[in-house]
């Protein structure tokens, strides 16, 4: 009996230490658990605002990557080297490594979302840079067949605008734009302005999707002074050679 209370001792020694080393491993994981929860938000939003981009740039929208989705990868990089080195929730910790990733993610949250903006409305001029239905409605002589044209545009221009709101999440919506664009370009053609044939040729190549700069003549100039229009337009270049 006496021998074999020194083996108990020794057991029950064993088992606390495999118990205390049990508390241990869960209180890692708990805390590996915190920290995985905290990065998760951000992570997730960036990988779906990356792919949005790609999805849009596939379909033609340029949009300019920010520098601070540049900087999210990278601190991502060295947080994740360190944590190789030492996997611990301690490693992650150390330092501002951590805290600056978290930070850094939101900060490219922000900037991914407003370049997403920026790069679709600006998709907006590329595709259809017609004047607005408030601005044709002054120009034009108020016969049938105009008031009957502008009407259909106006309801075409006002589904074509609401587009550009929010950022597009499905390729239908960017197909639906580009639909709306040759619409307004069809229902261009069938107003009649009341303008002299130059600055008329030049009215109808702007809601046909831009006039060159040879429409620009003295006669057009004249005409946008006199109408306090000259603000109303501006030179861009062209996609086309």
């Amino acid at each position: 009996m006496k021998d074999a209370l020194p083996f108990r001792v020794s057991a029950l020694r064993q088992k606390l230490t495999r118990l205390q080393g049990l508390t241990a491993n869960a209180k890692e994981a708990s805390d590996l658990a915190v920290l995985r929860k905290e990065l998760a938000t951000s992570a997730e939003a960036v990988a779906n605002l990356v792919r949005q981009q790609t999805m849009l740039s596939g379909l033609g929208v340029k949009i300019q990557p920010p520098a601070s989705l540049g900087n999210v990868r990278k601190r991502a990089t060295t947080v994740r080297e360190k944590f190789r080195t030492e996997k611990k929730s301690a490693t992650l910790k150390k330092g501002t490594g951590w805290t600056s990733l978290l930070s850094d993610g939101d900060a490219a949250i922000n900037d991914i979302e407003r370049a997403l903006l920026d790069g679709w409305r600006d998709f907006r001029m590329a595709v259809y840079s017609g004047d607005t239905p408030s601005v044709i409605d002054k120009r034009i002589a108020r016969t049938p067949q105009n008031v009957q044209a502008l009407n259909e545009y106006e309801r075409v221009h006002s589904q074509f605008s609401a587009l550009f709101q929010t950022v597009p999440t499905s390729a239908a919506t960017v197909e639906t734009c580009k639909k709306l664009a040759s619409d307004l370009m069809r229902i261009s053609e069938k107003f009649d302005f009341e303008v002299g044939t130059e600055v008329k040729r030049f009215l109808a190549a702007v809601q046909s999707g831009g006039a060159p700069l040879a429409l620009l003549t003295a006669e057009v100039l004249k005409w946008l002074a006199d109408n306090n229009a000259t603000e109303g337009y501006l030179i861009r270049a062209s996609s086309q050679p």
